[in-house]
């Protein structure tokens, strides 16, 4: 019996000391040192492999990586490691999410603002200002202000979802899928306007685009055409920054329609 109890109290104690480390990760990572805070995280993991902290520690670790400092190739190993050897973990629908959105071309963060306007005058003729204005685990609404020149004209409410590895918009009595991850070049996928069928299809991957709000690299080109129409749509996605640039286009041209002119992250 007094065996069985010195184990135990090794084992505690072992426990307690492993707890340090992960307690020194959380501190590194609230006082503001969140590179320290995932090296920390990660060697917790390592080391500690059976410890029940040990997949919050790795998801701590990918998080930081993948949405402070957009390290992708650090980010990855660790949710795929999370998936794999964490199957019951509760967080494991995150990880699966993130492990796609990394680079992410729709992100949506408390604090984010973009500007879009008309690209002929750089925004003096037409101008939007989007923000995101309530959040939960499930939908973000996001606000878009409307002016010609100077003057309001009008206020939308639009609320944005990520569902089975799609960012959805719903308008009023319907919604459109307008990206679908993982990006991948030639995709495509259908959705619908109102009534109106739309085909969607990533053409372009890892292009330079130059606008207002400056030169953005690794951008994606999304293609969007109604049935039938003889005209498109182009978007284009920067990573971490989202819609850049909106253009017209059909068989001989591409007009430029509308940028991004500021953006607050």
């Amino acid at each position: 019996m007094a065996k069985k109890i010195s184990i135990l109290l090794i084992f505690v104690f072992l426990s307690a000391c492993a707890r340090v480390d992960f307690d020194e990760a959380v501190m590194l990572e609230k006082h503001g040192m969140p590179a320290k805070a995932a090296e920390t995280y990660e060697a917790f993991a390592k080391k500690n492999p059976k410890d029940s902290k040990a997949p919050q520690a790795l998801l701590d670790a990918a998080n930081i990586y993948s949405l402070t400092y957009h390290l992708c190739h650090k980010s990855k190993p660790l949710y795929e490691r999370l998936i794999r050897d964490y199957p019951e973990y509760s967080f494991l629908s995150q990880a699966k999410k993130n492990i796609f959105m990394c680079p992410d071309y729709y992100p949506l963060g408390v604090k984010d603002k973009w500007v879009y306007g008309d690209s002929e005058t750089g925004g003096e003729n037409m101008r939007q200002n989007v923000r995101l204005i309530s959040y939960n685990n499930a939908a973000f609404m996001m606000e878009t202000s409307f002016y010609a020149g100077r003057q309001f004209v009008q206020k939308i409410l639009n609320i944005y979802s990520f569902s089975d590895n799609e960012v959805i918009r719903k308008e009023k009595d319907f919604s459109t899928i307008i990206l679908k991850y993982p990006i991948v070049k030639n995709k495509k996928w259908a959705s619908k306007r109102k009534n109106q069928k739309i085909n969607y299809e990533i053409v372009d991957m890892g292009i330079e685009v130059e606008v207002k709000a400056g030169t953005f690299t690794n951008c994606v080109k999304v293609k969007e055409r109604e049935r039938n129409s003889p005209s498109w749509v182009y978007t284009y996605y920067a990573p971490w920054v989202g819609k850049i640039l909106t253009t017209v286009a059909g068989k001989d041209f591409e007009n430029r329609v509308e940028e991004l002119i500021s953006y607050e992250k």
